[in-house]
């Protein structure tokens, strides 16, 4: 599957944010890498959509608390 569709596939599951939640992009950027990571296997790329995600909130945390 191609990265743009993986990107349209997750973009329908995505909620509102706030100023201290990564963005969208930046989410599936990184649950496009985790992906690949993976050997870009098919289904599941909501486990890499909220593993992308808790990565980025626990960096925002992190910078956060510094």
């Amino acid at each position: 599957m191609a990265k743009q569709a993986v990107v349209q596939q997750l973009e329908s599951k995505q909620v509102s944010r706030n100023e201290n939640t990564p963005t969208h992009e930046e989410i599936a950027v990184l649950a496009y890498s985790l992906w690949e990571a993976r050997g870009c296997p098919e289904g599941s790329p909501e486990e890499d959509w909220l593993n992308a995600e808790r990565v980025l909130n626990e960096q925002q945390s992190a910078s956060t608390q510094k």
